[in-house]
Formats: C-alpha cells, sequence, structure tokens
C-alpha cells in the first residue's frame, strides 16, 4: 500500500485494492513517518528558506532546504519568526554552526530568526526573489501608464505585460517590433524596459566588488528615473545590497527550492489537496525528502 501511495492518490490506491479510503490513507502516513524518524540526519553547509502556500487564505508552511543535496529537510507551519527558530533550536547548535550561508528572500522573520540561531552563516538574498521585485516593479508601471493613456493607448498596452518582462534576447521578431512601437509611443515604459534590461549584467559581474559598484550606479538611476516603483525598488535593493552581492561569494540560489516547491504543486493537485496538515508534511518529505525506500526500511526489521 505504502509503495503505491508513492505514484497514486489515496482514493485510486483504495479503488485499486478495494478497501477503505481512511484504511489507505492511515497505511500511508504511518509508513511515512516511519521513513522520517529512519532518516540519519548530517551537517548542512549551504541551507535555503522558503515558503509555499498550502491553502487559500494566506496559510503557508516555511521549507528548509539542504541546497547541496537538494533535499527538505524540516518543514513548520506558518513563516513567523516564532516557529522558524523553534526549529532551528531543535535541529540543534551543532548542525547551526556547520551552515556557511543561507539563501532566502527578504521576508524580515526569517532574516531574524537566522540572527539569533545561525549567526556565523552568511545571508544570501536568492536572485529569483530580485527578479521578482524587478518584474514586478516593471509591471506597477505598466498599469500605472495604462490607466493614464488613452483609450486607444489602453487597448495597446492592456495585452503587453508579457513583452515587458520577457528578456529582449528571447523575443521574436513580431514581438521585437511591437515593443519598439510601444517604447516609441510611452517614455516612461521605455525606461523602465531599459532599466529592467540593463540589470541582467548584474548577475553577469566577476566578483562581489564588481557587483556592489554595479548595483550602487543602477540604483542611482532608478531614482534619477522619478517611477515610483523603480524608486522604491532602488530603496529595497541598497538597504539588502550586502546580502544580494553575497551571492557572488557563496554562488547559491533557491532554484533547487522553486524545482522542488513546483513537484509539491504536482501532489497537491494530483491529490485535489489535503486535510490533514501533518499528512501533507510527510508527503512533502516523501517526494522531496530524501527518505530511505519502504523496501530498505522493511529489510531492516
Amino acid at each position: 500500500m505504502a509503495r503505491l501511495c508513492e505514484v497514486l492518490p489515496v482514493t485510486q490506491v483504495a479503488a485499486l485494492e478495494a478497501l477503505d479510503k481512511g484504511t489507505v490513507y492511515r497505511i500511508d502516513k504511518k509508513w511515512l513517518a516511519l521513513r522520517l524518524a529512519a532518516k540519519l540526519p548530517r551537517e548542512v553547509q549551504h541551507l535555503g528558506l522558503d515558503e509555499i502556500a498550502v491553502t487559500r487564505g494566506h496559510r503557508y508552511f516555511t521549507l528548509f532546504y539542504d541546497l547541496e543535496a537538494r533535499e527538505v529537510i524540516g518543514i513548520v507551519k506558518g513563516r513567523k519568526q516564532r516557529p522558524v527558530s523553534g526549529w532551528l533550536r531543535r535541529w540543534g547548535k551543532p548542525r547551526c554552526r556547520a551552515v556557511t550561508a543561507v539563501c532566502l528572500d527578504l521576508w524580515a522573520p526569517y532574516r531574524a530568526s537566522l540572527r539569533i540561531n545561525c549567526p556565523k552563516a552568511a545571508v544570501v538574498f536568492d536572485k529569483y526573489h530580485v527578479y521578482r521585485y524587478l518584474a514586478d516593479a516593471v509591471e506597477q508601471v505598466r498599469r500605472t501608464e495604462q490607466n493614464k493613456a488613452t483609450q486607444e493607448g489602453k487597448e495597446l498596452l492592456k495585452g503587453s505585460r508579457w513583452l515587458w518582462l520577457k528578456k529582449e534576447c528571447r523575443l521574436k521578431p513580431g514581438e521585437r517590433v511591437t515593443l519598439q512601437e510601444l517604447r516609441d509611443l510611452n517614455a516612461h515604459l521605455a525606461t523602465a524596459h531599459t532599466l529592467k534590461e540593463d540589470f541582467a549584467n548584474f548577475y553577469a559581474c566577476a566578483d562581489a566588488e564588481a557587483a556592489q559598484a554595479f548595483l550602487t550606479d543602477w540604483c542611482a538611476r532608478c531614482t534619477e528615473s522619478k517611477l515610483k516603483p523603480f524608486t522604491a525598488l532602488a530603496k529595497r535593493l541598497t538597504k539588502w545590497a550586502d546580502g544580494i552581492c553575497a551571492f557572488f561569494t557563496h554562488r547559491i540560489t533557491n532554484g533547487v527550492a522553486e524545482g522542488l516547491n513546483n513537484k509539491i504543486k504536482v501532489l497537491k493537485r494530483r491529490s485535489y489537496g489535503f486535510h490533514d496538515e501533518e499528512y501533507f508534511m510527510l508527503k512533502i518529505f516523501g517526494i522531496a525528502g530524501g527518505l530511505p525506500s519502504v523496501e530498505h526500511l522493511t529489510h531492516s526489521f
């Protein structure tokens, strides 16, 4: 039953084996818990933190990742400082001291928890979240300009969102022509697009010193543009410049976390959601936690 539940939803396994759904659910939950308890802990050098949405209504799990092993090593309910700090304390001081760098977004409770529990670990702000903030700034400018435009201008800008966000080097010839026409029509959006494209050179910098100089210059250009979303973005990136530039020392991102989070989304869709949060956590460990196999566990009994 446990082996089948690795590849099929509980409802389908129950129908396949002519068993009650609750019986299969309890078997699967029991074996996942046994496999999790049998997993041997190890030191982690590069730790990742990210959240996933459990259900609608701002309910989240915070996931801890071993970025080198590409595994989920811990899960807590919520994304506040107390549960995150609680998990790190349970994880233990020796393992916390072994962490050399942690990759996360700019969420303040995560930073506060790490300051207390992993004070010697370098904080690296995830590059994918930085790009997300940049994309949000471009989209805010587009919406503002769309609202101010004439009816004809609104129709042109309404369907152009992905043209502004797509990398210019990936545009098709027709898209390139359309984008240039839109740039010619709206100077503010042209400025926002130029800033967005220029930022691509940031992560091509050779080292942290060059990256810091680039970021300082780019943020100054954002401020000079007088576009409110980019002025706000410049303040945010300037405030956290050390963590953003730490990427060039440790070269870690939460790309592993994003990949595992996509697997978790598939799990949720396949099972039509989970009413038992503890079971959902165990299922996450089952697909992304590097747990010992069912066969390995049965051979040890």
